[in-house]
């Protein structure tokens, strides 16, 4: 893969255990239908008008329209028809096998999910078990959907406190990821592969308030880096179910701290369900929002603003602790901070890498999908 300035622009700032259903209950099958469909409308469309289209075929498509516009709680679609083009029957016919046919409902519930547009709704969106080992099933149903393990969610907290919880967040993202890695491969692959085993054992092993090794921050913010800047759809969870893109999986995480911080007016009911008129569908004011009736990309657009308002005070600050600071530096300098981050956008470029090194793609195609992500990303100078 080359090295582009998209990548080093969105990962100046970013870096599943849940079941993923259909409606009708059916797992999600682990295929990549959103590579498919992307290849399938960039031969007939030609990369240009493929570009121009994406916004309005991701934005209105995949969620429920009504009277009024979307927002950050806003149900998914359920398929209609309206998808059905020539591109997605061709993009389905090739993830589908005779023994394991996608359907139609099952391909638009596999964008919904890889591009960002599903809640975590506990019980419906996020299966519980009886004993998750997280504070309540709010909190619980954003951390399974991020994929971390609640020991590694607690001690990312505990380290960090509540006052840096986005920069936990990451942080325990990569914790998990490196615990994955240790789990999928042999300890004789350790060096081949570069996982460190140590780092997560003196990570764990941190007292509350502790101080973090520097060469383990490096590493873990480094490890996140990587993982980020990989197009890896449909990969298993810890638990074996599908993961979420990893900025999502940040954002997640960071949601369910905030939910364990507690409100003052709760904006979920019991089950999830946002509380009309105190819940607010403002992602970027502060306000108390209800994580798990809100969609990913909703919860992500938070995340970036509650990440600048905690930067903010530890810039301000001239005494850090725990080494946020160095921290902070590693994982978003403060001049490069993004304005808009369209995960989906950022997906797409990540396809195009992929196709280009399976030259189904030019150069100068590949680019342009880059070129129009690094003007919705990247500040300029």
């Amino acid at each position: 893969m080359r090295s582009t300035p998209l990548i080093y622009c969105v990962l100046l700032v970013l870096a599943l255990p849940c079941t993923a259903r259909t409606s009708d209950g059916q797992p999600l099958a682990p295929v990549d239908f959103a590579k498919e469909l992307f290849r399938a409308r960039h031969q007939q469309l030609g990369v240009v008008e493929h570009v121009r289209s994406d916004d309005a075929y991701w934005g209105h498509r995949l969620l429920r329209q009504g009277p009024l516009p979307s927002d950050a709680y806003t149900d998914v679609a359920e398929w209609d028809g309206s998808l059905g083009d020539t591109a997605w029957r061709h993009a389905l016919w090739v993830v589908s096998t005779p023994n394991a046919p996608v359907s139609d409902a099952m391909a638009l519930r596999i964008l919904q999910w890889d591009m960002g547009y599903t809640k975590a709704l506990p019980g419906r969106d996020i299966a519980l078990g009886e004993s998750h080992g997280y504070r309540n099933a709010l909190v619980a149903a954003n951390a399974l959907k991020a994929g971390v393990d609640a020991d590694i969610f607690w001690q990312a907290l505990a380290i960090f406190g509540n006052r840096h919880s986005t920069v936990a967040a990451k942080i325990a993202v990569a914790a998990q990821i490196l615990r994955d890695q240790a789990a999928r491969h042999g300890a004789d692959r350790d060096a081949v592969m570069n996982i460190r085993r140590d780092v997560l054992g003196r990570f764990m092993a941190i007292d509350a308030g502790g101080t973090m090794d520097d060469y383990d921050m490096h590493y873990l913010t480094r490890l996140l880096d990587d993982e980020t800047g990989r197009y890896a759809a449909a990969w298993p969870s810890s638990s074996g179910d599908r993961q979420i893109p990893t900025p999502y999986r940040v954002a997640r995480t960071a949601a369910a701290y905030r939910h364990a911080q507690g409100f003052v007016t709760a904006p979920c009911n019991d089950r999830g369900n946002r509380i009309p008129h105190i819940a607010s569908s403002d992602t970027a004011s502060g306000a108390a929002m209800c994580f798990t009736d809100a969609h990913d990309r909703a919860v992500f657009d938070w995340y970036k603003a509650e990440f600048r308002r905690q930067a903010t005070a530890v810039r301000d600050t001239p005494h850090h602790t725990n080494g946020i600071g160095l921290l902070l530096g590693l994982l978003a300098p403060f001049g490069a901070l993004l304005d808009v981050m369209a995960v989906a956008e950022f997906s797409e470029a990540l396809m195009a890498d992929d196709l280009l090194e399976a030259e189904e793609l030019t150069e100068d195609e590949a680019s342009l999908y880059e070129d129009r992500l690094n003007t919705l990303t990247c500040r300029a100078p």
